[in-house]
């Protein structure tokens, strides 16, 4: 038998690459960063802007603050994305909410109990009213939850897709008519509940 000879020479060493010894890598991650750091800068430049804008309306004072209008009531800052200088122009029916029971009404498939425009309404609501009660205007697709209709003997507010924004009266129903953004529409509506609009 014969034995073999075994090399005693020092393996090769893998050399590995790094992400960044590819020039179009390299160029890549450097644009990244670019990117980040000027969203980031134009985060706060917008900040800057949007601080010191400041009015009075009615009672109330208005800031605006990294793109929320801010209302100073008493102790309290309560976040709007609108300001009420820019809702006057919406056509607003009068009305008066139950302050016992109230609906939440809302067609399945156009808005869902999960939406945040539904749940940010709920709790708009509940501000002045004991109970908020969701419920569908139509059955196909219903959750479990009551179906209503704007004839029925109840106090509801129904959040509705439309061609404009608009709050109206439909039997008995307050409808909120929104085109697009459901927060300008909720904001004036909000207004409008806490006597800030007239």
């Amino acid at each position: 038998m014969r034995a073999r000879k075994v090399s005693k020479s020092k393996p090769k060493k893998i050399r590995e690459k790094s992400f960044l010894t590819d020039k179009k890598k390299r160029r890549v991650a450097y644009i990244g960063v670019f990117l980040i750091a000027l969203m980031v800068g134009s985060m706060f430049i917008q900040g800057g802007e949007d601080s010191g804008q400041e009015y009075d309306y009615g009672d109330y004072t208005f800031i605006q603050m990294q793109g929320y209008w801010v209302m100073l009531s008493g102790d309290q800052q309560i976040p709007f994305r609108y300001g009420p200088k820019s809702l006057e122009n919406i056509s607003v029916a009068e009305f008066e909410l139950d302050s016992a029971k109230v609906y939440l009404g809302f067609v399945p498939g156009e808005e869902s109990l999960e939406s945040s425009a539904i749940q940010r309404l709920r709790a708009l609501l509940g501000l002045t009213s004991d109970i908020v009660v969701p419920a569908c205007l139509v059955e196909e697709g219903c959750p479990d939850v009551p179906l209503i209709h704007c004839v029925d003997e109840k106090s509801m507010v129904w959040l509705n897709r439309a061609e404009e924004d608009s709050i109206k009266i439909e039997d008995n129903c307050i409808v909120l008519n929104y085109e697009g953004d459901a927060d300008k529409i909720m904001d004036l509506f909000t207004y409008r509940l806490l006597g800030v609009m007239k």
